[in-house]
């Protein structure tokens, strides 16, 4: 079995480069054989790609330096080379880019490598690629990952509270990163919810803290919330909202009792009163939530479930595919995207350098930040194993909070960067 996978990698990482891989399937082939993987992603219509496959490939320096390392070419437009190169944010060709163990580019280079000169700087590459390190472990056990991830969600949800408590009207966000499925009593979140409910003078925003307070298990909040809605708009949508608050409560007639309201209220509004009977119907046979609650459970679920997987190497995460043909909107969003990844990777690349000599046997540690609308870090949570020296927190830290980074796509503000030594 080993020696099948060292030869069928000896085939990819060769001359015979054939069809190559999955990217997964790439990295995993070269973790194996314990050699660092060399990417090679090119196109067609590329002359410098052609060049580059033409004399430098041919070269017998190069066929003996491949020897030691994996080698992948991929077309960048054919399957499986579209999604590895939209995992790396591959825009130009020729890309030559240089993976560990876990999928996090190490080197990257642009441009034509042809001739003498292509051939001297593509071994130049492969050397450097040789001394990136592939095989050792982690120094954190499963245990003391669990306990700082735990950590690190009691961190965030403390900041949250902390800003939620301080403005009169905290963003809904933050009010559902701190009430729904966090670690906080019900003695902590009512108390949170009953402050932004009395702030709160918009009946648009009611109605979401409504349905915020019953995902939260706050009945009593979601009725006082309701009951302020109705005093001033009592219609067929609030009567109905009114009547899932009862229902929360199991007070099943003085649910059915609104219910009847809110549909002669509605009367001429067909749709609405569609609803309004099925909502009916629910409180009558079954105890299951409004649509609306589920979804912010779900919503809250995978904010959490993203928090959980923040340890994860950020390259190794599965990203946005790219397709043969794109649209124009598709060509720029894909376009952002790339300039974005390269350049979180340019401050990863940087902050290890700088940071290198003080992390010891260590080789990974997660910092969460937070960026203003201009890019620039305005605060840093460092995820380090237990036993990291103050000079290497310090460093990243310091390294960390003098970058700038373009906003990304995840929560408002918030980013996480991946350093490893």
């Amino acid at each position: 079995m080993g020696l099948r996978s060292i030869l069928v990698i000896g085939i990819v990482g060769s001359t015979a480069y054939g069809e190559p891989p999955p990217i997964d399937d790439a990295i995993k082939q070269a973790a194996v054989a314990k050699k660092p993987l060399v990417l090679e992603f090119h196109a067609a219509w590329c002359g410098p790609c052609q060049t580059f496959a033409a004399t430098t490939l041919t070269d017998e320096r190069v066929k003996h330096a491949l020897d030691g390392v994996v080698f992948v070419r991929y077309d960048a437009e054919q399957d499986p080379g579209i999604a590895a190169a939209a995992r790396y944010g591959v825009t130009a060709y020729p890309t030559f880019i240089v993976l560990d163990r876990n999928g996090a580019e190490r080197l990257r280079e642009r441009g034509a490598l042809g001739g003498e000169a292509g051939v001297r700087q593509f071994l130049d590459l492969l050397a450097r690629a040789r001394a990136v390190p592939v095989a050792t472990l982690s120094s954190a056990t499963r245990d003391q990952r669990a306990r700082r991830l735990k950590q690190w969600k009691q961190q965030l949800i403390a900041e949250k509270l902390a800003i939620v408590r301080r403005a009169r009207e905290a963003s809904l966000d933050d009010l559902i990163v701190v009430t729904i499925g966090s670690d906080l009593r019900q003695a902590q979140i009512r108390p949170v919810l009953r402050s932004a409910i009395e702030h709160t003078q918009d009946i648009e925003r009611l109605d979401k803290l409504v349905y915020i307070a019953l995902a939260a298990g706050a009945k009593e909040e979601a009725l006082r919330a309701a009951t302020r809605i109705n005093d001033h708009r009592r219609d067929g949508k609030h009567l109905s909202m009114l009547a899932e608050c009862y229902h929360a409560w199991g007070d099943r007639p003085r649910a059915l009792e609104l219910a009847d309201e809110a549909i002669e209220t509605a009367t001429g509004a067909d749709e609405l009163v569609e609803e309004l009977k099925a909502s009916r119907q629910r409180f009558e046979h079954g105890k299951e939530e409004p649509t609306e609650v589920v979804e912010l459970r779900a919503r809250a679920a995978d904010l959490w479930q993203r928090v959980e997987n923040v340890d994860h190497v950020i390259a190794r995460a599965a990203t946005p595919v790219a397709i043969p043909k794109r649209s124009a909107t598709q060509s720029s969003t894909y376009q952002r995207y790339a300039a974005a990844h390269l350049e979180r990777q340019r401050v990863e690349n940087a902050v290890e350098a700088a940071c290198r000599k003080h992390a010891g046997s260590r080789d990974e540690a997660v910092a969460r930040i937070a960026l203003d609308a201009q890019g620039n870090v305005i605060s840093v949570k460092l995820l380090v194993e237990a036993n990291a020296s103050s000079a290497l927190r310090a460093c990243l830290r310091n390294e960390i909070s003098l970058a700038k980074l373009p906003q990304q796509t995840q929560l408002p503000g918030n980013s996480s960067l991946d350093i490893s030594f």
